[in-house]
């Protein structure tokens, strides 16, 4: 038969106590912080005996969860993981001639900073040139060109075969040889199309001078490149002039061997 011995256990420290006996020892922003061990001591059966109990780790994890929202309030984690991935797009200028009720591409940057310089270009507004036949715009670098009506007679030079003095496309100035004409206006000796079949050739023997009278419209801008050697660029401008054979008034001056 088992002996049952009464015994009565009186705690003798409270939550309260070891509270006020910690309450001021510990650094508030101490990630290991020394907790003070506190004795429990308990009676039983009037012997006193004395237990350490295990550090109380509550205020330790408080203390650590406010560090971190402190931390991170800080460090400005919510205002940069709200805002880096926002799309930046710098305001574009509306392109001129806009015609309100097509379509608009506002956001379109071209690496070159003179796109909007010209009146028209391929990627916003190409322009009366995209509805003609064979959509000459393509032949200007970017499509980039600006329209002119002369308000005075202009002398141009156009380089082609001695047998067909007129073309469509002319330069200011007059070329000095025929690789001059084919790097840089672009003008391949032969023409395909994109499948390779032959659509026409480019023969360069002569150099023509011709007068274009006023009231013509002629549409001017850099030369875009054709591939391979006939570069073009920016820097060499070229004009175009709707089948000048039919106005009234264009006269060829004089025309000359293009060696």
């Amino acid at each position: 038969m088992l002996d049952i011995i009464s015994t009565t256990i009186n705690p003798y420290t409270t939550f309260l106590d070891v509270y006020s006996k910690v309450k001021g020892k510990i650094p508030f922003f101490n990630r290991n912080p020394v907790i003070p061990e506190v004795n429990l001591k308990v009676d039983i059966n009037g012997k006193t005996i004395t237990e350490t109990t295990k550090p109380y780790d509550r205020e330790h994890i408080l203390r650590n969860i406010e560090e971190s929202r402190l931390a991170r309030e800080n460090s400005g984690f919510k205002d940069f993981s709200t805002t880096r991935l926002q799309p930046v797009v710098k305001p574009q200028p509306a392109p001129k001639n806009l015609d309100v009720e097509g379509p608009v591409v506002n956001n379109i940057q071209s690496k070159y900073p003179d796109l909007q310089t010209y009146e028209y270009n391929s990627y916003t507004n190409p322009g009366p040139l995209n509805d003609l036949r064979g959509q000459p715009n393509v032949n200007f670098y970017g499509g980039r060109y600006d329209v002119e009506v002369l308000k005075s007679p202009k002398i141009l030079y156009r380089a082609g075969d001695q047998s067909n003095p007129l073309g469509q496309w002319f330069t200011e100035s007059a070329p000095h040889s025929e690789i001059e004409v084919r790097i840089n206006t672009a003008v391949k000796p032969i023409w395909t199309d994109r499948s390779g079949n032959y659509t026409g050739s480019s023969p360069l023997n002569t150099v023509y001078e011709i007068k274009i009278p006023a009231g013509t419209t002629i549409y001017r801008g850099p030369v875009a490149s054709q591939g391979g050697i006939y570069q073009g660029g920016l820097e060499y401008e070229q004009i175009f002039i709707e089948t000048p054979w039919k106005i009234e008034g264009v006269e060829v001056i004089s025309s000359k061997p293009l060696n």
